[in-house]
């Protein structure tokens, strides 16, 4: 649990701050799981290249039962699709979390357990598993309403005639989610939002770290994103994507990627709604892509652009959700989509 790295690290140095319990009867989680380094993990995206389409929508949402007990589930769907054809991955899962110290004002432990059933459609073929994930974890709250959720969690499938439970994965993941409490929720219809110098801005489309392990892979995702009001509305920040993936190659010999995106980024907020704000925003995102699979080696370099908009509908002063359209041109091609996610704002 003391690996929860560089953005947990930063976001716990520099965002300090006295809380109070969160995690009473009647509360909602809500959060999102991270898909890509393309920074539209969050919650969902949809994105356009080359005339083929790439989805994918998961949220998580969670209700708490009792001050210790929360129900919990999640719902996946990722895909892609070109010229007509592509293929459709579909989970779903119910679970339940418990706590053990819910009083606690800022550090609190639990465990949880989920099964899941997972989807699969490829060229009007379908096949689908049932598996299940086991977990210890924390809920670390910055800031009323706000968190880090760190999980160290164990996934299998259930055996059945056509596998014996081969596929195993142990993954350590943070991520920001938010806890929307009896009172916050009450307080809602007259939230002004936070949007003044000094503050910081965490999330936007993504902010996820993830490390996954398996008997045949390694995949570690690093996705934080990070802006600072330099102005009233006027926020400048970056977004980092590391991705490095270790599989089984059909050669024998083992097939590693790594992504690498630095991506400065500015954004301003107008509008005088109290709870809604529109934004538009711009990024330069330098790129670098390795594959080495044993045989050959390659890399790859590019520079993107991108024009980003939409807007943020402020659920408490310090929590937004956000969705807007994106653009993205580099020297091959435009490309572009709409992203889904959560913002939080500090000082």
């Amino acid at each position: 649990m003391t690996k929860q790295f560089y953005f947990l690290f930063f976001c716990l140095a520099f965002f300090t701050t006295t809380v109070h319990a969160q995690l009473k009867k009647g509360t909602l989680l809500l959060g999102g799981d991270p898909i890509t380094t393309e920074f539209t993990g969050g919650l969902g995206s949809l994105g356009i290249v080359s005339e083929a389409a790439l989805y994918s929508f998961s949220p998580r949402l969670g209700y708490f039962v009792s001050d210790r007990f929360m129900l919990q589930g999640g719902l996946g769907i990722t895909g892609l699709s070109a010229d007509g054809e592509g293929f459709n991955i579909f989970t779903a899962g119910v679970g339940a979390r418990f706590y053990l110290n819910p009083t606690h004002p800022k550090n609190n432990f639990f465990l949880e357990a989920q099964p899941n059933w997972t989807s699969v459609s490829f060229l009007g073929e379908s096949f689908s598993e049932f598996g299940y994930n086991i977990g210890v974890g924390s809920t670390w709250f910055l800031a009323p309403g706000a968190s880090f959720d760190t999980r160290l969690s164990f996934s299998s499938l259930f055996p059945d005639e056509d596998n014996s439970s081969e596929t195993r994965n142990l993954t350590l993941s943070t991520g920001l989610n938010f806890y929307l409490n009896p009172e916050m929720k009450a307080g809602s219809k007259s939230t002004v939002p936070a949007l003044q110098k000094g503050k910081w801005m965490i999330g936007g489309s993504s902010g996820n770290f993830g490390l996954s392990f398996n008997p045949d892979a390694v995949d570690i995702t690093l996705l934080p994103n990070v802006g600072y009001f330099a102005g009233d509305r006027f926020v400048v920040g970056a977004k980092l994507g590391v991705s490095y993936q270790r599989v089984e190659g059909t050669s024998g010999e083992d097939a590693k990627i790594s992504v690498f995106t630095l991506a400065p980024t500015a954004r301003y907020y107008f509008g005088q709604n109290t709870r809604l704000r529109w934004f538009a925003g711009s990024s330069l995102a330098l790129n670098y892509t390795s594959l080495d699979d044993g045989t050959f080696e390659v890399s790859d370099n590019s520079l993107n652009w991108g024009l980003n908009g939409g807007f943020n509908l402020f659920l408490t002063p310090n929590f937004a959700w956000e969705l807007g359209p994106y653009l993205n041109v580099n020297s091959d091609d435009v490309f572009g989509g709409i992203g889904v996610g959560f913002n939080y704002f500090v000082r």
